[in-house]
């Protein structure tokens, strides 16, 4: 059976475990294929994170095999729905499109976080990483800073990554000193590149090559 077709089979058999809320869903009801618990269709549902962030979670069973026969339940042993399995090598492939880096939680520098992020995308080929400034909760282990560190440290980050997947612009371009947190003025650094030179060469991190454009 095609991977997409088990993904939308156990994402559907998923949808009646209440511990994940769907924000996104249509109705607020729980009666059809749109209502609380739905996940769209491809797994994706909503949760809320202490400080009011939505963020978008793949909830899928690994098999809806049952040995038991509840009957409350949709995949109860002798319920008419069709039986499938993931793979561990199945979600994996669901999973490794992309990744989530979270930021301001240790002392690593935003140097080290988009080296990183480049190597996740020309090695392993992700499509996207993301980046979440660090949120305390109550009773975190005393390692974890007190607060939150400035929301405008994730926004760097995040044109950062654009200059580097969209640009091919090198991580050690981005900054004035090596391993120093990404300047303040990032955008218009990059800005004045291109007037600078409006025919430069970029680096393209995925094959290596060095390529010239017209900004």
């Amino acid at each position: 059976m095609e991977l997409l077709k088990k993904l939308e089979i156990l994402a559907d058999a998923a949808k009646y475990d209440a511990s994940c809320a769907s924000s996104g869903a249509p109705q607020r009801s729980s009666r059809g294929a749109d209502g609380l618990g739905a996940s769209t269709g491809a797994g994706i549902c909503h949760s809320f994170t202490p400080d009011g962030r939505c963020v978008s979670l793949l909830k899928i069973l690994l098999t809806n095999f049952c040995l038991y026969d509840c009957q409350y339940c949709v995949n109860r042993r002798t319920s008419n729905v069709p039986r499938v399995r993931f793979t561990p090598g199945e979600v994996v492939s669901l999973t490794l499109d992309c990744t989530q880096m979270i930021v301001g939680a240790d002392d690593t520098s935003d140097s080290t976080i988009l080296q990183t992020a480049g190597t996740l995308y020309g090695s392993y080929r992700l499509k996207r990483v993301y980046y979440s400034a660090f949120s305390p909760i109550p009773d975190s282990p005393t390692a974890l800073p007190a607060k939150a560190p400035p929301l405008l440290r994730e926004h760097r980050l995040y044109q950062a990554d654009f200059l580097l997947r969209g640009y091919g612009f090198r991580v050690e371009e981005l900054f004035d000193t090596p391993g120093n947190l990404l300047p303040a003025q990032l955008h218009r650094r990059a800005v004045s590149q291109f007037r600078r030179d409006p025919i430069i060469e970029l680096h393209d991190g995925t094959t290596g090559a060095r390529r010239a454009v017209v900004a």
